[in-house]
């Protein structure tokens, strides 16, 4: 499941339990609003994945270099994914 589906049906999950019924742009709205919720909490955990590579291999920091930089190579990957499907 990717993030775009998850928020679908994290707004479905929060909808019902509110039992709400919003229109159309409202629950479009809710949707975003949990997608890119969810988009920065992907990010930051990649980011904070990053770090601590760097941080643990610092007796080899040229393995924790590479480890960070395809970290952050498969972020810029996954951002580029998440904004096409928009």
């Amino acid at each position: 499941m990717n993030l775009n589906e998850r928020a679908v049906t994290t707004t479905q999950a929060v909808l019902d339990a509110l039992q709400a019924t919003p229109e159309g742009e409202q629950a479009k709205t809710v949707t975003h609003i949990i997608h890119d919720a969810l988009v920065q909490a992907v990010l930051e955990t990649h980011g904070q994945c990053a770090d601590v590579a760097m941080n643990c291999a610092s007796a080899d920091q040229d393995i924790a270099h590479k480890i960070a930089k395809e970290i952050r190579q498969a972020q810029d990957v996954l951002v580029a994914n998440l904004s096409s499907l928009r």
